[in-house]
């Protein structure tokens, strides 16, 4: 994999974090996101494959050497007579379909990086949105914790308000009510 080693290394690490996450959150649905997890990790590694010999072949292509030989060639051609200069010209044009391929290909190549960067970090975005879940999750949690101890809180204070009121007689309906359930009794 070449120079795309790293780019993979870090794809597989994210979807590993992915599928964590999808473990703590929907484990249900873990077979299947392990399943395309596994797919698109192949298809990262056949990029950074064929991104690694493509590197080879474009490196391997003597681009230098081409050029100066289009040049002496082109040199060469303004000095021959005119049926040598039709065979210079067909070796020019050698030359030039050459360049053209090569430049095609670093399109390719480019395109494909793209891709492979484009597919790795969907792992990353991915392994975010998880988290990021997972937070909104556990505060949604924690707030729904909170609130419920707040309204415990509230009713602890109202019924200590109460208690209090019963043993200074403040509450007078509420000491008449007492009075009258203790004459009823007696």
């Amino acid at each position: 994999m070449g120079q795309y080693a790293a780019v993979y290394n870090q794809a597989a690490s994210d979807a590993e974090t992915c599928l964590a996450a999808f473990k703590k959150i929907s484990p249900d649905e873990l077979p299947e996101a392990e399943k395309s997890a596994h797919a698109c990790m192949d298809q990262i590694r056949l990029l950074a494959t064929t991104l690694n010999e493509l590197d080879g072949l474009v490196a391997s292509m003597p681009l230098r050497e081409l050029e100066k030989d289009r040049a002496a060639i082109e040199a060469k051609k303004r000095t021959a007579p005119p049926a040598l200069a039709a065979d210079y010209d067909k070796s020019i044009s050698e030359i030039d379909a050459q360049r053209q391929a090569h430049q095609s290909l670093l399109e390719r190549k480019e395109s494909l990086e793209i891709k492979l960067h484009s597919m790795s970090n969907q792992f990353r975005q991915l392994s975010l949105d998880l988290a990021s879940a997972h937070a909104v999750d556990a505060q949604t949690k924690l707030d729904s914790q909170h609130a419920a101890l707040a309204t415990l809180s509230k009713r602890a204070e109202e019924i200590r308000a109460s208690i209090e009121d019963l043993r200074t007689g403040s509450d007078d309906w509420l000491s008449m009510e007492i009075e009258k359930l203790s004459q009823n009794g007696a």
